[in-house]
């Protein structure tokens, strides 16, 4: 597979040492934990959920992460997700974030 890097991108990955593995486009199984995300979300979140505006989404996605979401206990992990994050939080690399990301702005 070819792919091109974004030469800051190039950069940053080389300074790290770390390699990439690119998934196939259109292919779920090999995306596997993000797809199952997506659905998980989609059949248990926002099937069915009604709101007014993005503002009224968000506090109830927050909400149902706290009480359903994040605070289950995975069948495999036999870990809730919510301190899965809090381990990985604390040992990401800040630099990340103010390497090679772009800042959005919004145009509102």
């Amino acid at each position: 597979m070819i792919y091109f890097l974004t030469a800051e991108f190039e950069s940053y990955r080389k300074v790290k040492g770390f390699q990439l593995h690119v998934c196939r486009k259109a292919d779920p199984e090999s995306k596997g934990k993000i797809e199952n995300v997506v659905g998980f979300i989609k059949k248990n979140f926002s099937k069915y959920r009604v709101y007014s505006n993005i503002d009224s989404w968000n506090e109830q996605a927050l909400s149902w992460l706290k009480r359903t979401g994040n605070g289950k206990i995975h069948n495999i992990t036999k870990k809730r997700p919510i301190e899965v994050f809090d381990i990985e939080n604390n040992t990401y690399d800040r630099s990340l974030s103010n390497s090679v990301l772009p800042t959005l702005k919004s145009k509102n």
